[in-house]
């Protein structure tokens, strides 16, 4: 059942936007590759794996011309975009999914420090599974071509997510990840 709606919900992503499942593939790749690092048993990497895939599935309901907008995005823009995780859990919470699953997607912004969204969790407040997945998607994020800017290069990268550790990220996955990325485990650009 999981495996069908997933694969619908995906199938809607790419439909809605293709940036955002290309996205959502490499950020199921990174976030499965810290997990199976953190050695995670197998029914927390399948929930892994299904939350990284659908962790932007509330991003069908903003609108393109916020999705696509070549600029920065107005502060009405952001709280609409930043809507998108709720309304990803909320979807996934109607259709009966792992309680794992949609925490994973509620919370993939929020921050270590407490000052992300939607809730405002802290430390280990914030289910690992959304740990990882912050994680993933920022790099993924920030290695990308994006309308309003080139991507950055894996040093760089690499740099601010060292830099945003403690504060936005778990220290001790993005050590996982970083030497993921040095070993060679993981393909980066730049």
């Amino acid at each position: 059942m999981v495996d069908t709606l997933a694969k619908a919900f995906i199938e809607t992503i790419k439909l809605k936007d293709l940036y955002t499942f290309n996205h959502s593939k490499n950020v199921c790749k990174y976030s499965l590759r810290i997990g199976e690092e953190l050695n995670l048993e197998k029914v927390t990497l399948d929930n892994l794996r299904y939350a990284s895939l659908l962790h932007d599935i509330g991003k069908v309901s903003i609108p393109e011309t916020i999705l696509h907008k070549s600029t920065s995005l107005t502060e009405k823009e952001y709280i609409e975009i930043k809507k998108h995780s709720m309304i990803g859990a909320n979807l996934l919470k109607k259709m009966n999914l792992n309680d794992e699953i949609v925490k994973g997607v509620r919370h993939h912004h929020e921050f270590i420090n407490g000052q992300g969204y939607p809730n405002g969790l802290k430390k280990e407040g914030i289910p690992l599974i959304a740990r990882i997945i912050s994680i993933a998607d920022a790099f993924d994020a920030m290695t990308s071509t994006r309308p309003y800017r080139g991507p950055l290069s894996t040093k760089k990268t690499l740099k601010e997510l060292n830099e945003c550790r403690g504060i936005q990220f778990d220290s001790e996955i993005v050590d996982v990840f970083i030497n993921l990325i040095k070993k060679g485990d993981l393909l980066a650009t730049g």
